[in-house]
């Protein structure tokens, strides 16, 4: 322990908080940004062809080959795309494409495997001639009580989430 008692352990988990913070700030600002900033991109693929291999029942380690790449398909914004439909709720936007990317910005070794070098899928459509991520909305707001379940998720474009932050609104079905 140093004087001000802060442990290696704390520097890490300050670290991995920071990280957080500021990405969450940088996604949830509204204003447009080039996303690759942020993910390294290495390609896309039609709709169809990712949420194909997304199904009832499948383990929380099955993964996928993409072109070489590995990718875990067990996922709840996955699930929610398939299941509840590619368009946000609240702007009609739809997702027309995955793109598969990783992280670029990773601040410790710890956290590399899981935020920086798998590769995932992000899905996105075009506004106003931009792109803009899909992203899943907790309808009823994990800070209110809400559950993380496909139930309680509908999707939503990254803009209009942020709009909306931890409100009830009507869902849109």
């Amino acid at each position: 322990m140093n004087p001000i008692g802060i442990t290696k352990s704390d520097t890490i988990s300050v670290a991995f908080l920071f990280y957080h913070v500021k990405y969450f700030h940088y996604f949830y600002s509204m204003e447009p940004r080039n996303y690759l900033d942020t993910y390294e991109r290495k390609e896309t693929y039609p709709v169809e062809e990712v949420l194909k291999h997304v199904v009832p029942g499948i383990k929380r380690n099955f993964r996928v080959d993409f072109d070489g790449d590995s990718i875990k398909m067990h996922s709840d914004r996955y699930f929610t795309f398939k299941y509840k439909g590619c368009k946000c709720v609240k702007c009609n936007m739809e997702g027309t494409y995955f793109a598969k990317e990783r992280h670029k910005f990773v601040s410790t070794e710890k956290y590399k495997d899981t935020y920086g070098q798998s590769y995932h899928f992000n899905l996105y459509g075009i506004k106003e001639g931009r792109e803009v991520m899909m992203t899943k909305d907790h309808i009823f707001p994990k800070s209110k009580g809400g559950k993380d379940n496909v139930e309680n998720y509908q999707p939503m474009c990254i803009e209009c989430n942020a709009e909306k932050k931890n409100n009830v609104e009507d869902v849109k079905q």
